[in-house]
């Protein structure tokens, strides 16, 4: 508890503990002790919110303004091309974008409809707090004209992978997933 003394406190061989407008954290017991005998009045802390935003002005670091540097990538491993953006502030987001340079239609799913997607309105969102980005139509024209001819590689891990996952059993079907555990 923070308390302020009203009076000077004296101990018990008379010595002065603490002077008059002095202020002390204590313990609650000896400060409302000390307020019941008013030698003493509670130091309400300031609102929590006052504190956060004099501490955040206290510690801001000054940051440098969000620049996005686009770029198209080719995949070592795969050739697969992509967008890739990054923000020029640290700890910030990172965005890659693989997928059909022109709009295109979802597929589908049980009570869902078939949704129209355009890559034009994809929005890089940075966690540094800046505005959102969405994709120059330059970059989006660069990447249409490398994507037409890109030539994805089969690494041995996709085939074994999509070995995996489009494996048939003896029966020539896919394994039912089974939406609860058996008894």
């Amino acid at each position: 508890m923070q308390i302020q003394f009203t009076r000077d406190v004296l101990s018990d061989t008379k010595e002065i503990l603490y002077h008059k407008g002095e202020s002390a954290h204590v313990p609650t017991s000896v400060g409302e002790n000390l307020i019941f005998n008013k030698a003493a009045v509670k130091v309400l802390p300031r609102n929590y919110v006052e504190r956060l935003k004099a501490a955040a002005e206290e510690f801001a670091v000054s940051q440098p303004p969000a620049k996005v540097e686009w770029g198209i990538h080719k995949g070592s491993g795969d050739n697969v091309i992509a967008i890739v953006a990054r923000c020029s502030r640290p700890m910030c987001s990172v965005l890659r974008y693989d997928k059909s340079p022109t709009p295109w239609n979802t597929i589908p799913v049980r009570n869902v409809p078939s949704q129209r997607f355009d890559p034009a309105l994809i929005e890089f969102h940075h966690s540094c707090g800046a505005n959102p980005e969405r994709i120059p139509a330059d970059v989006l024209k660069r990447y249409a004209a490398e994507k037409n001819g890109e030539q994805i590689e089969v690494t041995p891990d996709m085939g074994i992978f999509h070995k995996i996952v489009n494996f048939v059993g003896d029966s020539n079907k896919h394994r039912e997933i089974e939406s609860a555990p058996r008894k």
